[in-house]
Parts: structure tokens; C-alpha cells; sequence
């Protein structure tokens, strides 16, 4: 049976680093997406911009509000299309921007200056989200600081995983254990005991050299704490 969500899981996380808050029109804000990392992560997934994805049969129109051309809009019109497991599979999009800007500082309209390339990242920029591209944006999720956190949390774990060679789920493992051994060596009884776990920590934990010296060292505070309760016992 096919997973209808296999690519829309592959995609829907976004990293917060990309992102940034803008003023929304009658108050409060919205998330952007950096652009260039959208394309990037495509042609990871589908291949070459142009050739396995992108727009095509563009077409740019300009709308007539009213008489006014200062509130004339661009639109923007294509065929958005990818290639996913060798199927093609290919829908329209369109999006529109205003042709003129108005500046609440010096009180005037002036062109927008690069409409057309805006509107068409616009055009693309929702062509994704069709797709499940940064969906957790387009649910607003990015409106919980809770979720900002630990998105930030995962992906600084996904860097540091990679970055050791390591899977998440291994990553996962070893800071688990490194939390268990941290606790066991709080309540060591005995002196005989951290030599047995000393040799224990430098067999379990000979590939994470970190994690390993940390435990060595709080071992060796332990150790001192242990010698110094029998001295004054005695």
C-alpha cells in the first residue's frame, strides 16, 4: 500500500534559522521562508531546477482594480511540475502582487521594483507548500514559541549527529545512557565501585570521547567525595 505522505514527511519541517517574522496587514505577523533553501531542498529530493522541477508556461497579466493604476496587480500564472519515484506529476499555480508600493513614511507610491521575480517566488514558494514543503509554517505552528524550540533543539541534534558520523536515533541512545551513567555515579557507594564502573565507562563509551571524558571526570569528583566522607568518619 502506498504512503500518500511519504514525501510530505520528508519535507514538512522547517528550520527556524531560515525563517524570519514579518508585519502582516491589519496587525500581528507572519512567517517567511528563505526561498533559495526551498529550491535547494527540492533539487535534493526531485533533482535539477528546470529539467526535473520547476514552473513552466509562465504567464505574467496585469489586473485592472480600478482606473487608478497605482492599484493595478501583477499576476503570475504557470505549471508547476516534479518528478517523485519517476512519476510526473503537474498542477497550476498562480499568484499576484500589487505593481505599485506605498510608503506610510513619505506618504507616496513608487514601482515595486523586481515584481516579476517576486511574484514568481511567490508562485513557487506555494507550489511547495501544495506539496508539503515547510507545512509546519503554513499550520502555524510557528506561532508556538514551545514548537520554534524544539525544532531548534532537533535540528542542533540532527547537525551534531552528522556531524559525528552518527544517526539520530544512535545520537538518541548515547545521550540517554550518558544521563543514566551521570546519575549512577551521583550515588556510587564505594571506591571499588568506580573502578568497575570507570573500566565499564571507557568499554561502553569508547566511540563518544566526550561523553566519555564527562563521565571520567564526574567519576573522579565522586571518587574525592567518597575519600573525603571516610576521612571524616574516621
Amino acid at each position: 500500500m502506498d504512503n500518500n505522505l511519504e514525501l510530505w514527511d520528508q519535507v514538512e519541517k522547517t528550520n527556524p534559522k531560515y525563517t524570519k517574522n514579518f508585519p502582516a496587514k491589519g496587525g500581528g505577523s507572519l512567517t517567511a521562508i528563505c526561498a533559495q533553501i526551498q529550491k535547494k531542498k527540492a533539487t535534493e529530493i526531485f533533482g535539477l531546477f528546470g529539467t526535473d522541477w520547476g514552473l513552466r508556461q509562465d504567464r505574467y497579466t496585469i489586473l485592472k482594480i480600478s482606473d487608478d493604476c497605482k492599484q493595478d496587480l501583477l499576476v503570475y500564472s504557470a505549471e508547476f511540475y516534479y518528478k517523485y519515484k519517476d512519476k510526473l506529476s503537474v498542477f497550476n499555480v498562480t499568484a499576484e502582487i500589487n505593481t505599485w508600493s506605498y510608503s506610510s513614511k513619505y506618504k507616496n507610491y513608487s514601482p515595486n521594483t523586481d515584481m516579476h521575480k517576486k511574484v514568481r517566488t511567490d508562485a513557487l514558494t506555494k507550489a511547495l507548500s501544495e506539496i508539503g514543503f515547510n507545512s509546519d509554517v503554513f499550520e502555524g505552528k510557528f506561532d508556538d514559541n514551545k514548537y520554534v524550540a524544539d525544532m531548534r533543539n532537533e535540528i542542533a541534534q540532527q547537525e551534531k549527529a552528522k556531524k559525528s558520523n552518527t544517526s539520530p536515533a544512535r545520537q538518541d541512545q548515547i545521550e540517554k545512557s550518558f544521563k543514566e551513567w551521570k546519575d549512577k555515579i551521583k550515588i556510587c557507594p564505594s571506591v571499588d565501585e568506580i573502578t568497575k564502573y570507570e573500566m565499564t565507562i571507557k568499554n561502553r563509551f569508547k566511540n563518544c570521547p566526550t561523553e566519555k571524558e564527562n563521565l571520567l571526570n564526574l567519576l573522579g569528583n565522586r571518587n574525592e567525595q567518597i575519600s573525603d566522607l571516610a576521612m571524616n568518619a574516621a
